[in-house]
């Protein structure tokens, strides 16, 4: 009688496995065939394609900031500029130059340049600018802060590798006999689930950076970001008063495909830091 039962109970085990034993046995044909000679030249030819993408971007970037123009008003600023970038922990060779935006690109060979549009460098050279000097210094300590971490590359390496993701997964499938349409579905839908997570990864960095901001100057921050995207913050500013609401007030869908948070929402982060600093100074004195 035990004999029977341990039958049944290895037949009934046997029964229950076999979704598990097809599972298996397609992963490793889908191993075989993703090993297979053609599939590994297909991968190594996308990602290199990927990273050629990488480095050209990168080499166009730079190549801008070598041609972008070195005004007299910099040199003035250069010593505040670099003491900013060492402070924060930054000990590259810095190029500093005027550009259409303030930014930072590492260079190659060990050399980054800081681009600073011209308001920001009339304030750091003591000229009558829309910003301050401590303005402009602050932000600056967020740009030293991407250089450090090579957000930028970081970014450019993982955005260039998304297209290639999608385009090897869309193949698996297709091996895995699920055919055209479905393959289809999971390249299109690998590439916008990339696509949206290295526009998230970028919005976070920039909350990390705002965070390096010493919160002695969190306000002044604050106060460049409004003056530099007055408009928007106008907008948000205009729209908390109304009192009105919409689903789209609880889930910002424009924010996800967005590199960068709301100027509002960095706005209100940098100034709560600013306050609970300021609490928490007073407490201890």
């Amino acid at each position: 009688m035990k004999n029977y039962l341990s039958k049944a109970a290895f037949l009934l085990a046997v029964l229950l496995n076999m979704p598990t034993v097809h599972a298996m046995a397609g992963v490793r044909n889908l191993a075989k065939e993703a090993l297979s000679s053609n599939t590994v030249t297909v991968v190594a030819g996308l990602l290199g394609a990927g990273a050629s993408l990488t480095a050209c971007n990168f080499y166009q970037g730079l190549q801008e900031c070598k041609t972008s123009q070195d005004t007299p008003l910099l040199p003035r600023a250069r010593k505040d500029v670099q003491d900013c970038f060492v402070s924060s922990g930054v000990h590259d060779s810095l190029e500093i130059k005027v550009g259409d935006g303030l930014g930072v690109v590492k260079g190659f060979t060990g050399k980054s340049y800081v681009l600073i549009p011209q308001e920001e460098a009339k304030a750091l050279s003591g000229r009558l600018s829309k910003f301050t000097k401590k303005e402009v210094m602050a932000v600056l300590s967020h740009e030293a802060e991407h250089l450090k971490h090579y957000e930028a590359l970081i970014l450019e390496s993982c955005r260039s590798l998304v297209i290639p993701t999608a385009v090897i997964l869309g193949k698996m499938a297709r091996v895995a006999g699920r055919g055209r349409a479905f393959s289809a579905v999971v390249g299109t839908a690998t590439a916008v689930a990339g696509e949206l997570l290295v526009q998230k990864h970028s919005r976070d960095a920039e909350y990390r950076c705002d965070d390096a901001i010493a919160p002695e100057h969190a306000l002044s921050a604050a106060s460049y970001l409004r003056k530099a995207d007055i408009q928007e913050f106008l907008k948000n500013k205009i729209g908390d008063q109304t009192g009105s609401h919409s689903i789209f007030d609880f889930f910002d869908v424009t924010e996800l495909v967005s590199s960068h948070p709301s100027t509002a929402k960095r706005i209100k982060r940098l100034e709560e830091r600013a306050r609970v600093a300021k609490s928490l100074k007073n407490a201890t004195e």
